[in-house]
């Protein structure tokens, strides 16, 4: 079977086009990404990678791949959009690591434990659980001095972790916990 290679416009590694971000001219809206890989029109491609899309901010990679001047806001627009799907993707990954290596606790019980046991570092609370569970979990991270943050929905945090929905989660290891509040601060 043959795979399709490209060439990232930042870094110009050959990879498969499938690991690859693929942007493409969409006529009056610019340069956007592609998500799909599925919308007519001349693409580029570019690592999934922040290095890769800085590099190819400051060597003007989309002007050269689509052989017009693209728009400092263009730039700035992608780069947003993609600075944000890399955090996503890095807290998902954390969070599945912290998961197999058992360092999670999982849905409203499990949280409750793991703060009364002082083993809670930082709790992940989906954006949404009803008031009253938000209620209880914020107020026992204030009283134990837990740092929280809410992230995705019940559904996308359950499928994260294999479960149909996971309303509430503690990360119960503090490197894990470091590294995961590490992404809000960016």
């Amino acid at each position: 079977m043959h795979i399709p290679v490209r060439t990232c416009i930042g870094c110009g590694t050959r990879k498969s086009k499938y690991e690859l971000i693929r942007l493409v001219l969409a006529g009056a809206e610019g340069v956007i990404v592609d998500y799909q890989q599925r919308r007519p029109g001349r693409g580029a491609y570019l690592c999934f990678k922040s290095e890769c899309l800085l590099e190819m901010k400051k060597r003007r990679g989309l002007d050269r791949a689509f052989r017009l001047k693209v728009s400092p806001e263009n730039y700035a627009k992608i780069e947003t959009e993609l600075m944000a799907l890399l955090q996503k993707s890095k807290l998902e990954s954390l969070l599945g690591f912290a998961a197999k290596a058992r360092k999670l606790a999982i849905g409203s019980e499990a949280v409750k434990q793991a703060v009364s046991r002082n083993k809670a570092k930082l709790i992940i609370i989906a954006q949404d659980a009803t008031e009253n569970t938000q209620r209880q979990i914020k107020y026992l991270c204030e009283k134990q001095k837990i740092p929280w943050v809410y992230y995705g929905t019940k559904n996308s945090l359950g499928s994260l972790l294999g479960k149909t929905e996971v309303v509430v989660i503690a990360v119960i290891d503090p490197i894990f916990a470091q590294n995961i509040a590490k992404l809000w601060e960016d």
